[in-house]
């Protein structure tokens, strides 16, 4: 490898050489924490039927399948489409940045489940050759044969598996072929993305009931590229422009409220989000302004976002254990100090694991060694 192409994958993974949007990170930590309470809400009988609190905050993945495609265009559309970064440099940086922390996460799970399992209180459905046979796809986050939406009990060793490959399809497909053609050939592409959703949308009524294991694994993939290509179309119309001044305050409470909704889901609520709600938002964010919030807070929230993501899963599992002792962590009171152990974790994940993860990895790549 050439050393321009080291030093931009090291650039590329450790996102020091580019500028970060502050309200971007902000919106992005705000849709994490939903998502985490989506799951930690329906493990404790807080949701019935797709209604009470949180009951949208599975839409938190299409928001940031959105924000990924505006803020992957904003930085490096113009590089891939003028060949100043060369895919090689843009598959290796996308693939170091999404992949450490989801397979270190998935040996960690895989640890802990094997040792109940020998101890004789598995988790419901474990079993020593089924977590073997799937630890290969968990650590090479790939979607599992056994992956079943609900993040409980019986769920694959590493549930974030379908958002991250379908991430990493739906940017490299972009970045291939659609980062040089004429806007209306990629609002096309995600046309069609919808009409593959669509009749799964409309006959589950929400996005929500939609599988996402192998078996459904294309559906995934195009839900997650319809997003995406919204994001980066967003980002060629306009440049990030916008004429009207807006608050991130009040961006952020707006996602909050829509994803906290405690109303029946429902398939014209989630396509009004993904195809209206969601970009606006970003567009808007991208030139807000801060009305009370320090801009290290907006940064906290980018900082934890990903993590928080990734880990929740896992931190489910083990509450789910430590609860057969202490039931109250069950409970709609213990909600949100859970969450904010869950949000504190994440903080350890992304700078004492995540970061000097790919730090390692990117100076690897750069100097043949790892770093001092």
């Amino acid at each position: 490898m050439a050393k321009s192409e080291r030093d931009g994958v090291a650039g590329f993974v450790l996102e020091d050489q580019y500028e970060r949007v502050a309200t971007l990170d902000g919106l992005r930590g705000v849709a994490a924490i939903a998502a985490a309470a989506y799951d930690l809400s329906e493990v404790a009988g807080l949701r019935h039927d797709q209604t009470g609190y949180f009951s949208h905050s599975y839409l938190a993945a299409d928001f940031f399948f959105c924000l990924s495609g505006f803020v992957l265009a904003r930085r490096h559309g113009e590089e891939l489409a003028r060949k100043r970064m060369s895919l090689r440099t843009f598959y290796l940086a996308r693939l170091i940045r999404l992949m450490p922390l989801p397979a270190l996460v998935c040996a960690l799970a895989f640890l802990m489940r094997i040792v109940f399992v020998n101890s004789g209180d598995p988790l419901d459905g474990d079993t020593a050759v089924g977590l073997l046979i799937n630890l290969p796809f968990g650590l090479l986050t790939l979607p599992q044969t056994d992956h079943s939406f609900a993040p409980a009990l019986h769920t694959a060793l590493n549930p974030g598996a379908w958002f991250v490959c379908s991430a990493a399809l739906a940017s490299g497909l972009w970045a291939t072929l659609l980062v040089r053609v004429p806007i209306g050939m990629i609002l096309c592409v995600a046309a069609i993305s919808l009409l593959v959703v669509a009749p799964h949308l409309f006959a589950a009524n929400t996005l929500a009931s939609m599988g996402t294991g192998v078996s459904s694994m294309w559906l995934s993939f195009a839900r997650a590229l319809l997003s995406f290509l919204l994001g980066a179309a967003l980002w060629r119309c306009s440049l990030g422009k916008v004429d009207a001044v807006f608050y991130v305050e009040i961006l952020g409470t707006i996602l909050w409220a829509v994803l906290w909704l405690p109303i029946e889901s429902n398939w014209i609520l989630d396509s009004v989000c993904v195809l209206l709600l969601f970009p606006t938002i970003i567009l808007f964010a991208a030139e807000a302004r801060a009305l009370v919030s320090a801009t290290s807070v907006l940064r906290f929230l980018g900082t934890i976002s990903y993590p928080l993501f990734v880990l929740h899963s896992f931190l489910l599992l083990l509450l789910v254990k430590v609860s057969e002792l202490q039931p109250a962590l069950l409970s709609a009171k213990s909600m949100p100090f859970v969450l904010g152990a869950w949000v504190a974790c994440a903080w350890l994940a992304s700078h004492h694991v995540d970061r000097p993860a790919r730090a390692w990895i990117a100076h690897k790549l750069t100097t043949g060694r790892g770093p001092s």
